[in-house]
């Protein structure tokens, strides 16, 4: 008796110190801290830097400003478009990802944003996984073959691969058709973009349009076809990434894998290449392994890890922490470090402004939209349909956008004026302050003198 005695203590023992230990994993778990990045990007066209800031970019830290274990946010205003990093704290397994939190304090946001601005497009960012780059390039293929291989062969297989995540391809430029029409033969022909963008769009939904060849025989009028008034030309879309490794055009895939990748065959003209580790870095000239270009942001990089810090200029008056960047810039400069990179973001974006009459505008009845689609025309060219083979189809017009056409035959001049302008480029805004931030490598450079508004880190 004495021995079952013992044993059923014995385990009982067990039992308390079973339950303790699960216990005590379960506050563990309710303990794990992670920090997750959220990614926003708002379009709203027409707007310039300074615009979106104020129409966007502000409304939107505010918005975030509720989220429960924000830990930093950054955000870029661009010409058009505003970018947001936010790096939130969850706490727990259990916890509401960070995507979802961010999600729930913006649903409110689009009430808020100007006539035109597009709702925000949300993307989780994981920190698990190694930062890979892969390197595309063909001497044999043009750019259009090149990129439809990327993105109908590489990127399809690297989607589905499990542990890939955050893939960002850079340099790809898929084919488009585009349909140009002339304004003076339109003029001349008595019929309007509006005419061909109709008929285009009919012919291809007509599944006996097969070609380029059918679709410019479409008829406009009894006596007037597409192809008498616009030509027919096959381009590579706009370039908005231009990637270059060791100096020559190629298509980037930057991605977070957790295991090995597993790459398809490439065709015998192609090479994909697996980059070493690499640090990047903003700074003009030079060298370097890869270089990235979106617009007038450029980063460079370069193999290896290097010990770089971070010097952070804040203010609210942009030209004083401008001044200050530059001043700061050259100071670190004189010391000789490894590493200097370019403040950003400095400098200014040539803008051409419209202002519209619209006294004129309504008397002669010419709407705010016609103008905005008789620009666009011009400028970007406008979506209307796509190929049978699923390549898009865009319509453009050409000659100068100041001597074109507005419907009923008012000159667009009449009711526009047109202005140069200069504006900031970019706007960065690290935690709701304005900022301009540079890289520096160097010894000791903790102990040069740093005037107030700016921080080393």
């Amino acid at each position: 008796m004495r021995t079952a005695g013992v044993l059923i203590m014995g385990f009982a023992a067990m039992a308390v110190l079973w339950l303790a230990g699960w216990k005590l994993w379960e506050w563990q778990l309710s303990r794990v801290e992670v920090n997750e990045q959220v990614q926003i990007s708002i379009v709203a066209a027409g707007l310039s830097a300074p615009q979106v800031e104020q129409a966007l970019a502000v409304p939107l830290e505010q918005a975030l400003s509720k989220v429960k274990g924000l830990q930093s946010l950054r955000v870029v205003s661009r010409a058009d478009v505003v970018f947001a990093l936010a790096e939130v704290k969850t706490i727990g397994v259990d916890a509401t990802p960070a995507l979802e939190v961010v999600r729930g304090a913006l649903a409110d946001l689009p009430k808020t944003l100007p006539p035109g601005a597009q709702a925000p497009v949300l993307q989780g960012l994981t920190a698990n996984g190694t930062v890979t780059r892969l390197v595309v390039h063909s001497d044999a293929l043009s750019v259009m073959d090149l990129s439809r291989w990327v993105d109908e062969s590489l990127v399809r297989a690297l989607e589905v691969q499990p542990g890939v995540r955050n893939l960002e391809p850079c340099g790809s430029r898929l084919p488009r058709a585009v349909v140009e029409v002339d304004g003076a033969r339109l003029q001349a022909l008595q019929v309007t973009a509006n005419d061909v963008r109709a008929v285009l769009q009919g012919s291809l939904l007509d599944p006996s349009v097969k070609d380029a060849e059918q679709l410019m025989r479409t008829p406009i009028t009894r006596d007037v076809q597409v192809r008498d008034v616009a030509r027919f030309s096959l381009e590579p879309e706009k370039a908005t990434c231009v990637a270059r490794h060791r100096g020559v055009p190629v298509v980037l895939l930057t991605l977070t894998a957790q295991d090995a990748l597993t790459l398809p065959v490439p065709p015998p003209a192609v090479t994909v290449t697996t980059l070493p580790a690499m640090t990047g870095g903003r700074v003009s000239g030079g060298e370097h392994e890869l270089v990235v270009e979106r617009g007038d942001d450029v980063t460079v990089f370069d193999p290896g890890v290097t010990k770089r810090r971070t010097v952070s200029i804040v203010g609210a008056d942009l030209e004083a922490i401008q001044k200050t960047a530059r001043e700061v810039h050259a100071t670190f400069a004189t010391a000789k470090p490894k590493w200097l990179g370019d403040p950003w973001p400095l400098g200014l974006r040539h803008e051409r402004t419209l202002e519209l009459r619209r006294d004129l505008m309504a008397t002669l009845g010419v709407s705010a939209s016609d103008v905005a689609r008789l620009v666009r025309l011009h400028l970007e060219g406008e979506p209307v349909s796509r190929m049978a083979d699923g390549t898009p189809v865009e319509l453009r017009e050409s000659g100068e956008l100041e001597q074109a056409m507005l419907p009923g035959g008012v000159p667009v001049s009449s009711v526009v004026s047109f202005r140069e302008t200069e504006e900031p480029g970019a706007i960065l805004r690290v935690n709701r302050q304005r900022t301009i931030e540079f890289e520096v490598e160097l010894e000791g450079a903790e102990k040069l003198p740093l005037p107030a508004g700016v921080t080393l880190h």
